[in-house]
């Protein structure tokens, strides 16, 4: 299924469906989280993507092999937006 699923990846990057992803494995910790794959692309685009019939598909065929999974939107570095630190900064300076 892993194999599959990069492969699904790499053809959406030569697609130019989206521009980048990354395979992100995590060490033992104390969540259920495993590993993940950030794509990084258009918001809009993903949006599309991710209501596709074949992202349907391979999230339904992913689940039956997996015990969680999810599509969780997230910003990265320049993506994130100025009010959005500024809310982080005023967290951290009240603990």
């Amino acid at each position: 299924m892993l194999a599959e699923t990069l492969a699904y990846f790499e053809g959406l990057r030569d697609a130019g469906q989206i521009e980048s992803f990354e395979t992100v494995v995590l060490g033992y910790n104390m969540s259920d989280l495993a590993c993940f794959f950030p794509l990084r692309s258009n918001p809009e685009r993903l949006a599309r993507l991710s209501m596709s019939a074949e992202s349907t598909h391979r999230m339904n065929r992913c689940q039956a092999v997996t015990e969680r999974l999810g599509i969780v939107p997230a910003d990265f570095d320049a993506a994130v937006m100025p009010g959005e630190i500024e809310s982080y900064e005023v967290a951290r300076d009240l603990y």
